[in-house]
């Protein structure tokens, strides 16, 4: 296992100051089972431990330092807790380190006060949005079943009027799933242009919850958006699976947690410290350390790689002879430990995702050779050419020139 270069690489910190604590009752919120874990009402960061992460976390000369502030609902915290933030960031960082806020909120709070601080300290804002009203309101509401739709629409305007730069998480549920179409179309009418799609998967009593879409829905909705995306956007609206997608086929090293070799660039702290290696793995057993008990960070990540990363390194040998393996090496670990997943090495939604590379496998192909070309360099990428006679990479045990080709 490569260890993580800690006077080089970026590295980001997901801190949770409110823990599970949200003014929100989504049904498909994955984080509300940590309270078993932590059965504070609402448990709130105090000022020591804040100090303490800010404090050690710069003393390593990252080439990014990120802080990506989470939840639970991280405004609940207050404004003035997010101005000792940036105090504090001031006083412990050292000249030229540069030093990244990323704020992860479902909206309800911001107002003007908020929208002139994330502004002056250059907060990156990610906004839980659903789409159109009838989709977004099917699952997030607030504890006494209030919808919330217009309010983050509130909250869209406040960012845009302090020219805050912010994207779109959306989560691809029942709800949307097979209205692609009309949930483009309503991102693009109101010009929110960087998009993050992100599967509702849970379980409920061992079962796949109700919520949840199916593998062949999931696949279905990503070549559809990718049809629409394509067709005359892919130059002017961000969809992150899109583009790094591209990015891979391009070469380049930098991609987005799911499709990592181990995931190994980030930790999750609780709000009393808890360091954990995902936020979706916030588990007793798979506890780092505490961020006032341990000095150097890069203890806690040799522990990530010995009891979480290395499960990378164990593919599935349908992994391992699948075409698009460079580019997603396995998926989501937490996609592996799917209650109705039986091949645990490797992603639930792999036939989506298979389904979706070998559908838009030309275009980022030759659009990856053409980039390559107007950049004066070689043509490579990491994802092989298919030939008419090789069995199609969706897995559908036809030859490529019978399916995809």
């Amino acid at each position: 296992m490569v260890q993580q270069d800690f006077n080089k690489n970026d590295f980001q910190l997901l801190i949770k100051p409110t823990s599970h604590d949200c003014n929100l009752d989504c049904e498909y919120c994955f984080y509300k089972r940590v309270n078993k874990i932590y059965p504070e009402k609402h448990p709130r960061m105090s000022d020591e431990i804040l100090e303490s992460i800010i404090k050690k976390f710069l003393a390593y000369r990252f080439n990014n330092s990120v802080f990506c502030w989470q939840g639970g609902e991280p405004t609940l915290m207050g404004l003035d807790f997010f101005k000792k933030v940036t105090q504090l960031q001031q006083n412990y960082g050292k000249g030229g380190q540069n030093v990244s806020n990323i704020l992860q909120t479902n909206g309800i709070l911001l107002n003007d006060a908020w929208g002139r601080f994330l502004k002056k300290f250059n907060f990156f804002v990610g906004l839980s949005l659903d789409g159109p009203e009838p989709f977004h309101n099917k699952y997030r509401k607030t504890s006494n079943e209030k919808p919330t739709w217009s309010k983050v629409m509130k909250a869209i305007k406040i960012l845009k009027k302090y020219k805050i730069e912010f994207n779109i998480l959306c989560v691809v549920s029942k709800a949307n799933v097979n209205h692609v179409g009309e949930l483009y179309d309503f991102f693009k009418e109101h010009e929110l242009i960087f998009l993050q799609f992100i599967p509702a998967l849970e379980c409920i009593n061992e079962k796949k919850a109700p919520f949840s879409p199916t593998n062949n829905e999931y696949g279905d909705f990503l070549c559809q958006l990718f049809d629409l995306w394509k067709e005359n956007d892919y130059k002017s609206v961000y969809i992150r699976l899109f583009n790094q997608t591209l990015s891979k086929f391009l070469g380049e090293t930098r991609v987005s947690c799911p499709f990592d070799k181990n995931c190994a660039s980030y930790f999750v702290i609780e709000w009393n410290g808890d360091v954990y290696p995902c936020d979706f793995f916030v588990k007793p057993n798979l506890k780092l350390g505490n961020i006032q008990e341990v000095d150097d960070f890069s203890v806690l990540h040799k522990r990530k790689n010995k009891i979480f990363s290395k499960r990378k390194l164990n593919l599935s040998k349908i992994c391992y002879n699948c075409h698009w393996n460079n580019i997603c090496y396995g998926g989501c670990l937490k996609d592996w430990d799917f209650c109705e997943n039986k091949d645990k090495k490797r992603s639930y939604f792999c036939n989506s995702y298979r389904k979706f590379f070998t559908h838009s496998y030309n275009w980022f192909f030759e659009l990856s050779h053409q980039i390559q070309k107007d950049r004066g360099i070689p043509f490579h990428s990491v994802v092989k050419k298919i030939r008419r006679n090789d069995d199609c990479p969706c897995g559908s045990g036809l030859k490529y020139k019978k399916c995809h080709g």
